[in-house]
């Protein structure tokens, strides 16, 4: 038998990002997806902004520069490609939509596309509600998150009978004008738009010929999603205080010293600056961040009217400690021998973390040893092992380590003799 040239059904896809496009070619086999080749390449000059093509001709040209690697690299042409994108006004609708049917139906595939369509259309009313009319947008993909049968969760509803289907579904919209730029450019290289989405792996799933089918896609740029919905529910509930902690995640510096940025990243950090634009005291809310690297904010977060106050949070003194060991330990077992304030005195540095890692230390401790209730003597051990480390019992040190480390110990306490205001060492 002979067997298929896999260069028949090639796939290839190109993932279009504001930095640089990743071109991919390979081929759908029964045991997974084979990648035969791959090229990145830079945009020369900032053509494209948040995912949206400002110079339709250089990006055409670094298309182009990406489609003639990998041709040269397969020996054969390539004319159809499927593009991943994403952008700063990527919009997405979550909705729920219901179909019944007039008595009780077998569920066909037709009814689940019909279902889909409903779904599409619906997000696209909900959109369309909001009143942004800077934009046209353009559904680019759907993923639907549940079905129902007759107010029932199944995982799949074709073939089984129904007087009433329901999926939630996610759609996903980019304004016209950035679809229209992405199809000139590719354009401009010689190729076809066989499908477009906003994830790569999606696109290549998608372009398999024998099988081409609606887009059904993984969320890319998510977080800047998340960042909308986060402002306009907090103005629904205004007054009200957004808290966003490890801000540090979302809000590092795009400053190549700091590691620089990734383009998901960079979107979500965008669209929270955008929000955060002309907030003043009439908002009614309270913007909150917490990060223990503030050195590797970005900028722009900590410009006027944004994350312009810093207040420091430092390490808890004894009277702090004494209070969160308390907080911590209020569920926990304990006997008449502990002594929280001794705990705290012994802690001197720790932050409110360790202090709840030692009462769940001493916790553990206690039930390795069988008893029901914490005592003070699991208490120091947890304190040792939060601060220092477990003890390693079974190590045995060799005679040169324990000559080292007598050095070591008699240099603490020569130094110590030797300080005038010291206390006393005593042999």
């Amino acid at each position: 038998m002979n067997e298929k040239n896999p260069l028949e059904d090639i796939i290839f896809g190109l993932d279009i990002g504001t930095r640089n496009v990743v071109g991919t070619v390979g081929y759908q086999a029964d045991d997974g997806f084979h990648v035969i080749a791959q090229c990145v390449r830079e945009h020369q000059t900032r053509s494209m902004l948040d995912g949206q093509i400002h110079d339709i001709g250089r990006v055409g040209d670094t298309i182009r520069e990406v489609k003639e690697v990998l041709e040269e690299a397969i020996g054969t042409s390539l004319t159809q490609v499927c593009i991943a994108a994403a952008g700063r006004v990527l919009r997405t609708v979550t909705t729920q939509v219901t179909y019944e049917y007039p008595e009780e139906t077998v569920v066909t595939g037709e009814d689940l596309h019909t279902l889909d369509l409903m779904g599409i259309d619906q997000a696209q009313q909900e959109l369309l509600a909001e009143g942004d009319n800077r934009y046209k947008f353009y559904c680019v993909g759907y993923s639907v998150m549940k079905y129902y049968l007759n107010d029932e969760l199944f995982s799949s509803l074709e073939g089984h009978k129904a007087n009433k289907i329901d999926e939630i579904i996610i759609v996903t919209f980019l304004p016209e004008d950035v679809v229209d730029g992405l199809y000139s450019a590719v354009e401009r290289a010689g190729l076809q738009v066989a499908n477009l989405t906003l994830e790569p792996i999606a696109a290549i799933n998608v372009a398999i010929p024998e099988n081409f089918r609606m887009l059904n896609i993984a969320l890319v740029d998510v977080g800047a999603s998340r960042v909308r919905d986060l402002f306009k529910e907090a103005t629904k509930n205004a007054p009200c205080i957004v808290f966003i902690d490890e801000i540090d995640a979302i809000g590092r510096s795009r400053d190549s010293k700091y590691g620089g940025g990734n383009e998901e990243r960079e979107q979500t950090l965008n669209q929270l600056l955008s929000e955060m634009d002309g907030f003043d005291s009439s908002k009614g809310i309270l913007i909150l961040g917490a990060t223990n690297r503030p050195e590797i904010l970005d900028k722009a977060l900590l410009r006027p009217g944004r994350f312009d106050r810093r207040i420091i949070v430092d390490k808890p003194d004894l009277k702090g400690r004494v209070e969160i060991l308390k907080v911590h330990s209020k569920d926990v077992k304990m006997d008449e021998t502990v002594d929280l304030d001794a705990i705290a005195l012994a802690t001197s540095g720790a932050v409110g973390s360790d202090l709840a890692n030692m009462i769940n230390e001493a916790a553990i401790n206690a039930v390795k040893e069988g008893r029901e209730f914490v005592s003070q003597k699991d208490l120091f051990a947890a304190v040792e092992q939060v601060l220092v480390g477990k003890e390693k019992k079974d190590r045995i040190m060799s005679k040169e380590e324990r000559r080292i480390v007598s050095y070591h110990e008699v240099g603490h306490a020569l130094i110590s003799a030797l300080q005038k205001n010291s206390e006393p060492v005593w042999g």
